[in-house]
C-alpha cells in the first residue's frame, strides 16, 4: 500500500477527474433521448476512462461491481457492464453525466490541457483496443476485463493532474521517454501514475488482477515472466501503444513472444486493426488528434473545434441550470390540491421565462378511448376542453407529433401554410382545421407541437404559439425543449401514478414533498457545486 498516493486519491478522488467535452456532449444527447438503451450508455461510458471510473465508484457504493462476472466465459463477460448499469439505473446515470458536465465547466481549461486530455485518451482507447484484441487471440477468459484494464491503466495520470495541474500538464504530459517519465513523478510526488491508478482502482472495486495490471504496466519483461496474463496483456499493450513505439524495436516483438508467444506479424495485425477502431470512435466523438507534422493553420482550426466543443458543453450546462428550477417547481405540484391546475401554471410561466412563449396549451392522451384531450388553464377559455383529436396519423400535428416521438412545427422551408389537407407533403405542411385552430387561438404565426413520453409511453403533448422569428431560434434550441417536455411528462406520470382513493393524510403527503424536495438537492449536481 502506498501511503503517497492514498493520500493524493484523498485531494483528488474520481469525482473530480476529467472528461474530454466531446465524449460528455455524446453521452448527454443520448441520456436525453427517452428511447435510450443501456447498451448504447455503456457503448460510450467504456469509451472514457474519467467516466468509467465514476461509474465503477458508484457501482461499488451500490453494491452492483462491473466486476462480479468478469471472470466467467467471455461470451457472458460483456453483458455484465451492462448489467451493472441497469442496477444503477438510468436515473443515477443520468446525475453522474450531468455532475461529470458541471464539473468540466467549472475546471480550468486550455489550450495545452485540452491537447494532454486528448492524448491521455487516444492512448487510453488504443491500449484497450490492443489489450482486447491480445485477450481474445489468447484465449483469456476475460477479454472485457484486458479492454476495461487497458483503459484505465493511465488514470493515475488523470488524478496527478487533476490534484497538480500546472506542474503536470505543462511539465510531465510533454516528456516522450517513458522511464523517465514516472522517475521524475516519484521525484516530484513520492509516488507514480501506475501507483495512483492501481490503489484508485483496488479503492473503488476492481479486481486484485485489474490493479496488478495496472501497477506494473511499466515493468520490464524479466520481472512479470511469471506473472498473472492481464500482467503481461496491460504491459505488452502499453508498450505497443506507447507514442515512442516503432515496429523497428524488436525487443517489443521479443517480449510479445517471450510473454505471451505472440509472433510479429500477429502484433502488427492487432495493432493495426486497433488503430482503426480508435480511429473510427474518434471521428464518431468528432476527436482531432494533434499530428507531429500539421500545420499552423491545421492546429489553429483544430484548437477552435475543441473550443466550440468546449462552448457547446457550457451550453449544456446553461439547460442543466434552467431546466433545475423547473423540475423544482413541478415537484411542488403534486402537493397542491388541484394538480393539473398547478401544473399548467408552471408549464406557462417556465415557457415564458424559457422561451418567451405567452400561449401554450396542453393535451393528455387518454388510453381508454385512444384520445388527446386539451385542457384549458384558469386563464384560458374553458371551451378549449372541448377539444379532443383522435391518436391517428394525418388528423393533427398534435396526434402525428405524438405518433412520430418527435417535434413538429406548422413552418414549411418558406414560412408559408398549405390550406388543404393535413399531412407533410414536399416539405409543405399541410393543417387540419383543427391545426389552424389552435394556431388562431394562440395568435401566432404557427406552432411547435412537442410530444411527452415516459418510458416509450404516451402522455400527451405540449403545443406552443410563436411567430417565424421565434421559431427559427428556438428550433435552434430544439434539445432544451425536447427536455422540457421530458421533465413535463415525467411529472404527469408520477402525478397519475400517485392519484389513488385511499390517498395519506396531509401531513404525511406534505412530509413526502419534502422529503421528495431533499432528496432532489442532495442528487443535484448544481446544488452540490
Amino acid at each position: 500500500m502506498n501511503q503517497a498516493a492514498i493520500k493524493i486519491l484523498q485531494k483528488t478522488d474520481v469525482d473530480k477527474l476529467p472528461s474530454l467535452p466531446h465524449v460528455l456532449l455524446q453521452l448527454l444527447e443520448i441520456c436525453h433521448d427517452e428511447s435510450l438503451s443501456i447498451s448504447e450508455l455503456a457503448k460510450i461510458i467504456k469509451q472514457d476512462a474519467g467516466l468509467f471510473a465514476r461509474i465503477m465508484s458508484a457501482c461499488k457504493r451500490n453494491h452492483c461491481s462491473v466486476n462480479a462476472t468478469l471472470d466467467k466465459a467471455p461470451e457472458i463477460a460483456t453483458p455484465d457492464i451492462e448489467l451493472a448499469l441497469q442496477n444503477l439505473g438510468i436515473n443515477t446515470i443520468k446525475s453522474i453525466v450531468a455532475g461529470t458536465a458541471v464539473q468540466q465547466f467549472f475546471s480550468p481549461t486550455s489550450p495545452e490541457r485540452t491537447d494532454f486530455l486528448k492524448q491521455h485518451w487516444l492512448h487510453s482507447i488504443l491500449c484497450a483496443n490492443v489489450a482486447l484484441s491480445i485477450a481474445r487471440h489468447c484465449n483469456y477468459l476475460a477479454p472485457e476485463e484486458a479492454y476495461i484494464t487497458g483503459l484505465l491503466h493511465d488514470i493515475g495520470q488523470l488524478v496527478l493532474e487533476t490534484a497538480y495541474p500546472d506542474k503536470y500538464t505543462s511539465t510531465f504530459a510533454q516528456l516522450s521517454e517513458d522511464e523517465y517519465f514516472y522517475t521524475l513523478e516519484h521525484d516530484e510526488f513520492n509516488t507514480t501514475h501506475q501507483q495512483v491508478g492501481a490503489e484508485l482502482l483496488k479503492k473503488h472495486g476492481a479486481s486484485s488482477f485489474m490493479a496488478d495490471a495496472v501497477l506494473y504496466h511499466h515493468e520490464t519483461t524479466e520481472q512479470i515472466l511469471d506473472a498473472h496474463p492481464l500482467v503481461k496483456i496491460i504491459n505488452l499493450a502499453n508498450s505497443l501503444t506507447s507514442s515512442y513505439f516503432k515496429t523497428e524495436d524488436q525487443y517489443v516483438f521479443d517480449a510479445a513472444k517471450e510473454l505471451l508467444d505472440l509472433d510479429k506479424a500477429s502484433i502488427l495485425e492487432i495493432l493495426e486493426n486497433a488503430k482503426k477502431d480508435t480511429n473510427d470512435i474518434a471521428k464518431q466523438l468528432e476527436i482531432e488528434i494533434s499530428a507531429d507534422d500539421m500545420d499552423g493553420e491545421s492546429a489553429k482550426a483544430q484548437h477552435a473545434g475543441d473550443e466550440t466543443k468546449q462552448q457547446q458543453l457550457a451550453e449544456q450546462v446553461r439547460n442543466i441550470a434552467l431546466l433545475d428550477g423547473l423540475h423544482q417547481h413541478l415537484s411542488r405540484c403534486a402537493q397542491q390540491k388541484d394538480k393539473q391546475q398547478a401544473l399548467l401554471t408552471v408549464i406557462s410561466q417556465h415557457t415564458g421565462i424559457l422561451f418567451g412563449i405567452s400561449t401554450c396549451i396542453l393535451f393528455m392522451y387518454d388510453a381508454a378511448d385512444d384520445r388527446l384531450h386539451a385542457v384549458a388553464a384558469d386563464n384560458q377559455p374553458a371551451q378549449l376542453a372541448d377539444i379532443s383529436i383522435p391518436l391517428k396519423a394525418g388528423r393533427s400535428l398534435i396526434s402525428d407529433t405524438l405518433l412520430n416521438k418527435q417535434a413538429m412545427h406548422s413552418f414549411d422551408e418558406t414560412g408559408n401554410y398549405s390550406e388543404n389537407g393535413s399531412s407533410k407533403i414536399a416539405g409543405t405542411i399541410k393543417l387540419s382545421v383543427i391545426d389552424k385552430q389552435l394556431q388562431g387561438f394562440t395568435q401566432q404565426q404557427g406552432i411547435i407541437c412537442l410530444p411527452l413520453m415516459m418510458n416509450n409511453a404516451a402522455i400527451g403533448a405540449l403545443v406552443l404559439g410563436t411567430d417565424r422569428t421565434q421559431f427559427e431560434q428556438l428550433w435552434q434550441q430544439l434539445p432544451l425543449l425536447m427536455r422540457f417536455a421530458n421533465e413535463v411528462a415525467h411529472t404527469i406520470s408520477a402525478n397519475h401514478s400517485t392519484d389513488k382513493p385511499d390517498e395519506q393524510d396531509d401531513n404525511g403527503q406534505l412530509r413526502e414533498q419534502r422529503i421528495r424536495e431533499v432528496l432532489h438537492e442532495v442528487r443535484n449536481p448544481l446544488s452540490i457545486m
